[in-house]
């Protein structure tokens, strides 16, 4: 009696249902978050700090006539405005996405890295609640003279640079790290 060749179709492959139970545990733990490999995350912290920097440096220029004691154009405020909501934006949409990054395995300094990157972008909100919203008011606001409106933000923005050296410092030095350990060139600039 010859054998059919479904029979051995049908059959249970105990190594293939191994496999499969053990991806669907690993989907189950991870929450379907799959870990990042070295670089993409490295780049996605990058990223995320560069484009918050280039929010801040497009709203200090927006800012640049009142620093000068001149008064600001229309657009000017425009771009304050417009720059004040993008960190708002870019903020929420960064802070998710950190909840949701899972480092590279077996990276100690992944870990390290992705906790500075919170705790960074962390200060960075709080900096923006305490802050940003106000200097937009005063640059808005006509009842301040130019030359209060000059001391003011001059005053706020020194406050906000040394609110935001600490936490920017320590996510420099664990992406320097973190860069050095999976050999890849540390662009930070420190």
């Amino acid at each position: 009696m010859t054998s059919d060749p479904r029979d051995d179709i049908m059959k249970p492959n105990p190594h293939l249902l191994l496999h499969a139970l053990l991806a669907g545990l690993m989907i189950l733990v991870t929450g379907c978050r799959m870990p990042a490999k070295p670089k993409k995350f490295n780049n996605t912290i990058a990223r995320g700090s560069k484009q918050l920097g280039d929010d801040a440096r497009r709203m200090q220029k927006a800012m640049e006539p009142l620093l000068k004691g001149n008064t600001p154009n229309p657009p000017e405020v425009s771009t304050a405005r417009e720059a004040c909501d993008a960190i708002k934006n870019h903020l929420a949409s960064l802070i998710k996405e950190a909840d949701e990054i899972v480092p590279p395995v077996n990276s100690p300094e992944g870990d390290v890295l992705l906790d500075k990157y919170r705790e960074y972008l962390k200060k960075e909100q709080e900096i923006y609640d305490r802050h940003f919203t106000k200097m937009l008011q005063i640059i808005q606001d006509n009842r301040y003279s130019l030359e209060d409106k000059k001391t003011t933000l001059t005053s706020m923005l020194s406050v906000v640079s040394n609110d935001e050296a600490p936490a920017l410092e320590r996510l420099r030095k664990a992406q320097k790290a973190y860069c050095k350990v999976n050999e890849m060139e540390d662009v930070t600039g420190q």
